[in-house]
């Protein structure tokens, strides 16, 4: 199992908790008889809300830096084969026509 796969399940798991917490309405504080136990349910729900925030935006994060990564492995090919065309065409042993080529 990769780490994209146990991270999207968490993200999942948390989102869940997250739209599960925001689809309940609070319980009316008067009402209750328990308020402690009411107002320890909304810290909890509180904290599962904020920490499917959190993960959701170290996805968006993780995202961005691998497609930074990508962009980056990339540039570093466009640079090792500008490096061995330039070392080939200072060669003297390259012909006229090769040169040509070689600023296609």
């Amino acid at each position: 199992m990769g780490i994209s796969s146990i991270n999207g399940r968490l993200v999942s798991a948390l989102t869940g908790i997250s739209a599960n917490a925001s689809s309940r309405t609070k319980p009316n504080l008067a009402s209750s008889s328990n308020s402690d136990a009411v107002k320890n349910s909304l810290k909890l729900r509180d904290t599962s809300d904020t920490l499917a925030r959190a993960v959701n935006r170290l996805g968006s994060a993780a995202g961005y830096l691998q497609i930074s990564k990508d962009i980056l492995s990339s540039l570093v090919e466009v640079v090792d084969k500008s490096i061995a065309l330039t070392e080939k065409a200072g060669k003297g042993v390259t012909s006229e026509s090769a040169r040509r080529n070689l600023d296609r």
